[in-house]
């Protein structure tokens, strides 16, 4: 990482978890020695809206505004608004993001047609170097709480950082950050996550082969 930091954005819809993604990566970065820096929680968070925040760590801080082209990983935790941070993605970029849609009520309203899953991984085609939705629904509900998505996204994104940081670190500081009374779930997401990122990797490498 010499010289070179890495600029993430944390999306999805007030009340979904964003600040807890933020924080863990955040003291991730710091424990391994890089400089961090974090922008507060951007939108409408607590009226339910849209919400991001970014974060920054590597050689050297820089303004979290975002800007075009900018952008190494987006992590959403809503489908759309992954898609809605597309433009600030640099070419080869990550987008790690849960295929929830939470579907505004004046787009119910109006009738309009809401993005699907194929829809935002057209729009990442060719400019993306990868693109992984995730049913989060369907893995929580395998791991017995829906209160984990989060944890399982932030799995996935530890693999693809470990270069960087330690998955060891990403783990630790997860469990810092969530209630003593979740744990066990936070860790099964957690190791879930990694789990498919490994496998991501596998699949990507035999590809390539």
């Amino acid at each position: 990482m010499k010289n070179r930091n890495i600029k993430i954005i944390i999306s999805g819809v007030g009340g979904q978890g964003v600040m807890l993604l933020t924080k863990s990566i955040m003291l991730a970065a710091k424990l391994s020695g890089l400089n961090t820096i974090g922008s507060e929680i951007h939108g409408h968070a607590v009226r339910g809206g849209s919400a991001y925040s970014v974060v920054i760590y590597g050689s050297n801080n820089e303004s979290p505004i975002l800007m075009r082209n900018s952008v190494d990983y987006i992590i959403s935790l809503e489908l759309v608004e992954a898609l809605r941070m597309g433009p600030y993605l640099k070419k080869s970029g990550l987008v790690i993001s849960s295929n929830t849609k939470i579907v505004p009520v004046v787009s119910v309203l109006k009738n309009e047609r809401y993005p699907s899953e194929d829809d935002v991984k057209n729009a990442f085609d060719g400019w993306a170097r990868n693109t992984i939705i995730l049913d989060t629904k369907a893995i929580t509900k395998k791991l017995g709480s829906s209160r984990v998505t989060n944890s399982v996204l932030y799995g996935v994104f530890s693999v693809f950082e470990q270069d960087n940081i330690p998955v060891e670190i990403f783990k630790e500081t997860l469990l810092a950050q969530v209630p003593k009374k979740s744990l066990e779930e936070n860790l099964k997401a957690f190791e879930e996550g990694v789990s498919i990122a490994e496998k991501e990797l596998r699949i990507s490498s035999y590809k390539n082969y």
